[in-house]
């Protein structure tokens, strides 16, 4: 995979997991990066933090919403 490929493909999956925290609930969720190295960097309420710092319904919905694009016929 070449370096703009997968600067593609993380940039999708932002987008992605993005509308599904939103449509689970996070309603003041601005955005989602996802980092290589596993980490993920998330914006709400125009506070940006680290996936660690969220609250635990926050890191459940965005649990889920990380693992739903992968799921077999997934729509969403």
């Amino acid at each position: 995979m070449t370096a703009d490929s997968a600067e593609q493909l993380f940039s999708d999956l932002d987008a992605e997991i993005l509308v599904i925290g939103r449509k689970l609930g996070i309603d003041n969720l601005e955005s989602v990066e996802l980092n290589r190295n596993g980490g993920m960097t998330v914006v709400t309420a125009g506070v940006e933090e680290s996936f660690a710092k969220l609250s635990g319904g926050e890191r459940v919905r965005l649990r889920v919403a990380t693992d739903l694009p992968h799921a077999p016929s997934s729509r969403w």
